[in-house]
């Protein structure tokens, strides 16, 4: 078993590759954004040869550890880099921020709760089955919401604990599939299973300040947001983001998604028991989240929204949903002016012989006003 000194080997850098990275730093503008090509080319100007990989390798170590370096996303022309300027560099909402940008984003598969570590749960076919499904479909995007891992149960944490946090970690990088150099990529929420890890590796003497975001190294595909939570009695990330000219909340729970963990939903009949007012964020157009390991959709007219609310439940990608609804898959539609208009909720399962099928798609119109809808699904 290899430790995580080993694992993060990189964090021990050397001067040379230090330099290298500074020298990285130095190609790279404030204000317009560089390809790795264009990194390349700039360093060969300078009389510094250099692999795509390697720089690859730089920018990472330079995003987790130095913070200097912000990823600016472009679907069509791959990852593109900016400095990171002063302004920046003072925020720790900033430090290796990834810019989740959906714009003219047609299809995005969503998963939750892989809880890598818990053998009654974790199921890596079935992860890879998803994965190997969104390949195919030419999905680009897939977001995780949370509890990536299981974690541990103690807050003092033992020196088992640890051991079996490092065996987590392993496990991640061992088999998660890690589809880079492909067009997929992974933007990831630290759920509340994940939070004693991402804390003790920001305390940790060995990485030196630095969390879960340190897993894009093993996978550059891989990203995981910040931990950063306004509602602090929650234990987990989120983030708002817009898509187009809808606002996305994503979340590993929010307060409706906490109180139904403790009343299982089963039935629909269960889901009706659960008002509106239990949603904390009614200024989003459009409400993800996991943790309940189970999936429904809830939607409600409020007057002061331009949209209907819609909430989606995510459920757990694990053992315990194989030929039951373990993803989905959404799907925008957009109207002539470039709005998204409507969207299809196709849910995925998958069967004991890795055979992914597509259910019943849910359809909201997002220009209508709906009635109250809630649906298991």
């Amino acid at each position: 078993m290899q430790s995580l000194k080993d694992e993060f080997e990189l964090m021990h850098a050397s001067s040379d590759f230090l330099s290298f990275c500074r020298k990285i730093s130095s190609c790279l503008s404030e204000t317009d954004s560089r390809s790795i090509l264009d990194i390349q080319k700039l360093l060969q100007e300078k009389n510094v040869y250099a692999s795509k990989d390697a720089i690859q390798k730089a920018i990472v170590f330079s995003q987790v550890t130095l913070g200097n370096v912000l990823r600016s996303d472009s679907y069509q022309n791959g990852d593109k880099y900016l400095a990171v300027d002063s302004y920046r560099r003072k925020s720790n909402y900033t430090k290796f921020y990834y810019d989740l940008n959906l714009d003219h984003c047609d299809q995005i598969l969503v998963i939750s709760d892989t809880h890598i570590g818990n053998t009654d749960m974790e199921d890596f076919s079935l992860i890879h089955c998803i994965y190997d499904y969104a390949a195919k479909k030419g999905i680009s995007t897939i977001i995780h919401l949370g509890d990536l891992f299981e974690g541990v149960k103690n807050t003092t944490l033992s020196s088992d604990d640890i051991e079996e946090m490092n065996r987590q970690i392993n496990l991640f990088i061992e088999k998660y599939p890690h589809p880079y150099p492909s067009e997929i990529k992974t933007y990831a929420l630290v759920g509340n299973h994940d939070k004693l890890i991402n804390d003790y590796l920001e305390q940790s003497v060995i990485l030196n300040g630095c969390d879960l975001r340190t897993l894009t190294y093993y996978d550059p595909s891989f990203y995981m947001f910040p931990y950063r939570n306004i509602y602090q009695s929650y234990s987990t990330s989120e983030i708002t983001t817009q898509m187009d000219n809808l606002t996305l909340h994503l979340s590993h729970f929010l307060y409706i998604s906490y109180m139904v963990s403790y009343h299982p939903i089963d039935s629909l009949e269960d889901l009706t028991k659960f008002p509106a007012n239990l949603f904390l964020d009614t200024h989003s157009d459009f409400l993800l989240s996991g943790h309940i390991h189970k999936g429904f959709v809830y939607t409600n007219s409020l007057p002061e929204n331009e949209h209907d609310l819609l909430y989606v439940s995510v459920p757990s990608l694990s053992k315990m949903n194989q030929n039951q609804t373990c993803a989905y898959v959404l799907t925008f539609h957009r109207n002539d002016f470039g709005k998204v208009a409507s969207l299809d909720i196709t849910s995925l399962n998958v069967d004991s012989n890795d055979y992914v099928t597509e259910q019943e798609s849910f359809h909201h119109d997002f220009e209508t006003h709906h009635k109250i809808l809630k649906k298991i699904l």
